[in-house]
Parts: C-alpha cells; sequence; structure tokens
C-alpha cells in the first residue's frame, strides 16, 4: 500500500461524468477508473481500504455516474458502490470454520480397513449331510 493513497485520489479525480457528446476516450477513461476502483475494493485488504471509503463513495455519488446515460458507467459506478459497502462492513468470522476438530487420515483409513475386513465363521459341527 505504498502508493495506495495517492492512486486513489487520481481515480477519484478522473471519475468526471462523460457529456452525451463527449469522447470515447473521455468516456473510456472513466470506465477504466471505475473498473480499477472495483478491483481495488475487491482484492484490497480491509485495513488498507477503510480510510478511502467515505472519500471514494463521496466521489462516486457528485459525479453523477449513476443517472448516466451510458449502461457500461452505470453498472461500474454500482459495483463500486456495492464493494465500498463491502468494505464497510463488520468483519463476520463462521464459527464452524475454524473447527478441525480430530480428524486424521491415518485414524480413517484404519476405521474403513477394519470395517472392510471379512468376518470368518466357523463351521456347525451336525448340520454336515
Amino acid at each position: 500500500p505504498l502508493h495506495l493513497g495517492d492512486t486513489v485520489t487520481w481515480l477519484q479525480t478522473a471519475l468526471v461524468p462523460p457529456e452525451d457528446g463527449a469522447s470515447l476516450a473521455m468516456s473510456t477513461s472513466v470506465c477504466g477508473a471505475l473498473t480499477t476502483l472495483a478491483n481495488l475494493f475487491k482484492h484490497g485488504r480491509r485495513e488498507d481500504l477503510l480510510s478511502y471509503c467515505e472519500s471514494t463513495m463521496n466521489s462516486v455519488l457528485t459525479s453523477k455516474l449513476l443517472a448516466t446515460n451510458n449502461t457500461l458507467l452505470r453498472k461500474l459506478a454500482v459495483k463500486v458502490v456495492q464493494r465500498v459497502g463491502l468494505i464497510l462492513l463488520p468483519p463476520r468470522v463462521c464459527a464452524w470454520r475454524y473447527q478441525r476438530g480430530n480428524r486424521s487420515l491415518r485414524v480413517n483409513l484404519g476405521a474403513q480397513q477394519t470395517a472392510e475386513a471379512p468376518v470368518a465363521t466357523a463351521p456347525v459341527v451336525g448340520d454336515a449331510e
């Protein structure tokens, strides 16, 4: 996270909504900035990104990208808002995930082999005809 702050700040300034008659390059640069923000908030560490959530949310909301006619920009803006929301949620640790129990491959295979061993039966005396 050496340059994370500079990168997020630059990406936030790049979120200028293109007008309806704007060039394709302007729309592409906003699309790239939104995609990068979405990937940062997906793959980044929660502790590093918490300080950038409020400013990112403000920049997306003030840029009016959620009300644009461009479907791709609107989709990416919603994605960034969702990822910021997931970062803001408190972490939830599943209790069942860390209960390893007393499992061992050797014990499981040993129990399986003893269960599959054929049981020898002794012949009954007096039944021979």
